[in-house]
């Protein structure tokens, strides 16, 4: 995080330190068209040490009521009625509508929901402009810096890391060139960003955050698999924050409602084939 400097209480204000020409993820990465490793092993070793030291069994008293333990809204989307949704933009009526079609996708959150461990001290909200690399460092170094942590709470580790898995596979699909007639494959092929660009960050990623936990392999392959289905899970509230202001359901949210379809419901091929995660991480 940045450094912390004072907190006003009457005001409450916090007052961090100014990172001077740092940049957001989003824009290095469109300015670059890359996506280094060295990125991917910081994010990894950051909230590997943070889900490792900051555990929610280890406070009681007033820190650890500070927070409301909530689960993620996506979870429970599917069982909301449509009337209940009436301050939303059409987009999101259609968008939720399309949910309602597909029990697969019920079924799959409610079994996320059932699954959900308040185990660690969770940001929440990790998203490309959340994370700011600082190269004020007189090495030339880009230290990575995570801000906007308003929606920590009590949670589980494992919706930060499909966080991050998200943020690459939909920097992937929003590079597809939906404003052509081209048929799923073809959008694939002609990505601006393709897959195979960001694997080796999202393995870095991986391999560095599992280090950092001191996991075994049973429970890194559990692990792995959990946090990949909250990848599903992530992609649809990102398809549904996408259409907040939008008259209808676009190309976009479609291909990121269909990609999280198939995460829900085939996991162990989305690690392989979207993350490019090898399969000795997973347990046989």
């Amino acid at each position: 995080m940045p450094r912390f400097h004072r907190f006003d209480t009457n005001r409450s204000i916090l007052i961090t330190e100014l990172l001077h020409g740092a940049e957001n993820l989003s824009e290095y990465h469109l300015r670059y068209g890359v996506f280094p490793m060295d990125v991917g092993k910081q994010l990894g070793e950051a909230f590997g040490r943070y889900h490792q030291r900051v555990k929610a069994n280890t406070y009681d008293g007033s820190l650890a009521s500070v927070f409301p333990r909530a689960v993620p809204w996506i979870l429970t989307v599917h069982q909301n009625q449509l009337q209940l949704f009436n301050a939303l933009s059409a987009g999101n009526h259609q968008l939720l509508a399309l949910i309602g079609k597909y029990p697969d996708i019920g079924n799959r959150l409610a079994e996320l929901r059932a699954e959900w461990q308040v185990t660690a001290l969770i940001h929440g909200d990790i998203k490309w402009d959340n994370c700011l690399l600082d190269t004020s460092a007189s090495n030339g170094t880009a230290a990575l810096k995570i801000i906007d942590w308003e929606l920590a709470d009590w949670g589980d580790p494992c919706w930060d890391i499909a966080a991050v898995f998200t943020q690459y596979l939909v920097y992937w699909i929003q590079s597809m060139p939906f404003h052509s007639a081209a048929d799923p494959a073809t959008l694939v092929e002609r990505a601006g960003f393709p897959l195979e660009r960001m694997q080796p960050a999202i393995q870095v990623f991986w391999n560095a955050y599992a280090r950092a936990m001191e996991m075994s392999r049973e429970e890194e392959g559990a692990l792995l698999r959990r946090s990949t289905r909250y990848c599903g899970a992530r992609m649809i509230q990102t398809a549904y924050e996408y259409l907040q202001f939008s008259p209808q359901v676009n190309a976009l949210a479609l291909y990121l409602l269909q990609a999280s379809l198939n995460i829900l419901t085939q996991p162990d091929e989305a690690i392989q084939e979207l993350l490019g995660i090898p399969t000795r991480w997973m347990k046989s």
